[in-house]
């Protein structure tokens, strides 16, 4: 059975239609991430599904139970879900553990006291218990977010941004703390987020939203290396994303011609490659070196392609800086033909 499945769901402010014809389908257990731009549904999206905004058309069914399909609605709070919002929303008159026990006391629950501190366990906090929220740094408060979120035993945590407010280390170590709770508790959990990072290290499927659609849905490692459309490769790994045209199994573009590594038709095409997959070197039409970056286990050489900049990462070469003319040759792309 799935746990969340939503059927041709529709939403628009005003003019704007925000989602459109979504369907979905969540497994039990699975960590779906909902990945893209600011203004492409996502957040939307989680929002229905947590009964925060009705949708226009479409139904929404979570374990096989009907929550909204425009006649019936259930209320937020009778289904079942956990939600961790990105701004914390933790309560500052409040400690640790009253912001924890609060859910179960408005639901008026037993073993209340056992069941906070199993879920501060679970987020590394319990020894935090009596402190209030102007006490605790950034990660500890979405650890206290997190912990609220889990506290019954939600059948789906829907998770809106959790980590976009906190700092680089912090990102790192709650995106840690989301995968082991996951492991540990077996929670079916959606993360929405622009992080793409963030969505490939978590999650079992990537659901790629554009323009309030789905342009596509698969595991991490499909979604980066076999992208369905060039959107996705531009923004799932930072792909160049150049339109040109095939000739004489050649790829031109702004002027220059590259040797393609694949066998395609004449005719105008994008061709999506990604910054590893293209190799520096001296020979061949020369380019100019508009910047080069350290990355740590890599550098990133910046070159000028008339009006576009071509990426390219890999190990650092002697001599080649800023100003000094290379060439780059493709050592595997996507073509998309254009209609």
């Amino acid at each position: 059975m799935s746990a969340v499945e939503l059927t041709g769901i529709e939403k628009s402010f005003g003019a704007t239609a925000v989602v459109k014809r979504l369907s979905l389908e969540v497994k039990e257990h699975e960590l779906l991430a909902l990945l893209g731009p600011s203004g492409c549904g996502k957040t939307t999206t989680l929002r229905m599904i947590a009964g925060l905004e009705r949708p226009d058309r479409g139904r929404i069914q979570l374990a096989g139970q009907l929550v909204d399909d425009g006649a019936m609605f259930v209320q937020p709070e009778k289904r079942g879900l956990g939600m961790v919002f990105q701004s914390y929303a933790v309560w500052p008159h409040k400690s640790v553990f009253e912001n924890v026990a609060y859910p179960l006391q408005l639901r008026r629950e037993p073993a209340i006291d056992a069941r906070v501190m199993e879920a501060l366990g679970w987020v590394r906090l319990a020894a935090l218990a009596h402190r209030r929220p102007h006490e605790l740094s950034g990660g500890q408060l979405q650890r206290v977010a997190l912990a609220r979120a889990l506290v019954g035993r939600p059948k789906v945590l829907l998770l809106d941004e959790p980590l976009s407010n906190l700092d680089v280390a912090l990102r790192e170590e709650l995106r840690g703390e989301i995968a082991s709770l996951r492991a540990k508790l077996g929670t079916t959990m959606i993360l929405v987020t622009h992080d793409q990072g963030e969505a490939l290290a978590l999650a079992d499927r990537v659901a790629v939203m554009n323009r309030g659609v789905i342009e596509q849905l698969a595991a991490p490692d499909v979604v980066y290396r076999e992208p369905s459309t060039p959107f996705v490769a531009g923004f799932v790994g930072g792909a160049n994303v150049l339109d040109g045209e095939v000739r004489n199994g050649r790829f031109h573009v702004e002027g220059h011609a590259f040797a393609l590594p694949v066998t395609a038709e004449d005719g105008p095409v994008t061709l999506v490659v990604r910054a590893e997959d293209i190799a520096l070197g001296t020979t061949g039409t020369p380019l100019a070196l508009q910047a080069r970056l350290f990355l740590g286990s890599s550098t990133e050489y910046r070159l000028s392609l008339g009006s576009t900049v071509l990426r390219i990462t890999g190990p650092a070469i002697n001599g080649l800086t800023p100003g000094s003319s290379a060439s780059a040759s493709l050592r595997a792309v996507r073509l998309y033909r254009k209609p």
